[in-house]
């Protein structure tokens, strides 16, 4: 029977002078990677510690004395338990010990392989692109979100009214910052009531619109989620209302929380992530963490753009990459992804009108990508539009 394998794909560079051969840094990786495994490779009676394979040639530069290759790590599903959360812990083997390893200058993780048998025990996002685009009654355009700002100081009441208003001004989505979970001036099930009114009110006005409420709770999550479920099925919202959560702060394993406890759609805030896949050195490509995030159950997941931050002043190829595989990995519908529902990409963090024109003509020029299934959240351009936040909504819409 041929062993399934989860592979990850490196690129490497090191000091070949006082790292050694290609051997040499083949065994680093694999012992740093799964030391405990590779300890254990003698009590074990078939090969399932990892396997490390180097792709292509080395290329050395005798000015720095460096070499680089990419290399592809083997490691076998049966180390991994995914039935008790064994996915939280896939992120320790995207680098490990690797990087922090003296003689290692970069280490660049860029993608991740997923075996068949995974996706028969995920099941993916529970509404995926085309369920919400039902909701909100919404065809061939890409969705546009706001976060309601400021993120403190309002109590229930007009925090409410300013979500009512931005869905009046023409948001499909409007969703609470990372920042605002459960504070006194605003709690969490206070604020999701008197904005469930405001839905009831857009409902009575034949529009659609989703309310993202931040969970991000470590402490009584089921709690809280059985509450909101319980008073959007109540106040007959049910389908106005998504979750949202940090996955890099919560936790990956509170996605999956929120998939065994809510009917609602689930939308992955990635808020820290420029710390792990921001600098060219030493990196995770944010594309890895969002095929995890789409097999787990995110229906929205947080991307990047082209004319994010994260690429720096220059938009140079490799960024473009970046981009282009982010999309990929959470709408991509070859085996074995196809049986699992595409996530709307949502894409943050300096969104404009030039931003969004940029990015669809990116997205038009990439032949197995879709300009118009992407979400748009805003924030800065809006509430600084001259003409006041209302208008900021409705130029982007416009676009």
């Amino acid at each position: 029977m041929t062993r399934e394998n989860i592979v990850i794909t490196m690129d490497v560079e090191w000091d070949h002078k006082k790292m050694g051969g290609t051997d040499a840094v083949e065994d680093n990786i694999r012992d740093s990677i799964l030391p405990t495994y590779r300890m254990l490779e003698h009590d074990v009676k078939e090969k399932i510690v990892p396997d490390v394979i180097r792709e292509g040639d080395i290329r050395i530069n005798q000015e720095t004395n460096t070499a680089e290759s990419t290399f592809k790590v083997l490691i076998s599903k049966d180390l991994i338990d995914t039935e008790s959360g064994g996915v939280n812990n896939l992120p320790i083997l995207l680098g490990g010990d690797l990087f922090v390893h003296k003689h290692i200058k970069s280490l660049r993780t860029t993608s991740l392989e997923l075996p068949k048998s995974f996706f028969s025990q995920f099941s993916g996002p529970s509404f995926g692109i085309d369920q919400i685009r039902k909701k909100l009654k919404v065809k061939n355009r890409p969705l546009v979100s706001v976060m309601v700002s400021p993120v403190f100081g309002f109590g229930p009441e007009q925090y409410a009214k300013r979500c009512h208003e931005l869905f009046t001004a023409g948001a499909d989505i409007v969703s609470d910052n990372q920042l605002l979970v459960n504070p006194r001036s605003c709690p969490l099930l206070k604020r999701s009531r008197a904005v469930f009114y405001k839905l009831q009110k857009l409902k009575r006005e034949n529009k659609n619109g989703l309310y993202s409420i931040n969970v991000n709770l470590t402490k009584n999550l089921p709690y809280y989620i059985n509450k909101i479920n319980d008073m959007a099925h109540s106040m007959d919202v049910i389908n106005y209302v998504c979750v949202g959560f940090n996955a890099f702060v919560g936790g990956i394993s509170g996605v999956e929380i929120l998939k065994d406890n809510t009917n609602l759609p689930i939308e992955v805030h990635v808020g820290l992530h420029g710390v792990i896949s921001r600098f060219s050195k030493y990196k995770i490509s944010l594309s890895v963490f969002a095929q995890l995030f789409r097999l787990i159950g995110g229906d929205l997941v947080h991307s990047q753009h082209i004319e994010s931050y994260i690429g720096g002043n220059s938009i140079n190829s490799i960024f473009k990459d970046e981009v282009k595989n982010n999309y990929f990995s959470l709408t991509r519908n070859d085996e074995p992804w196809d049986s699992v529902k595409k996530s709307f990409p949502v894409a943050c963090v300096n969104i404009s009108p030039k931003a969004i024109q940029l990015n669809h003509e990116f997205l038009e020029s990439q032949e197995k990508l879709n300009e118009f299934d992407v979400v748009y959240s805003a924030l800065s351009y809006v509430y600084n539009h001259p003409r006041g936040y209302l208008a900021g909504v409705k130029s982007l819409r416009q676009m």
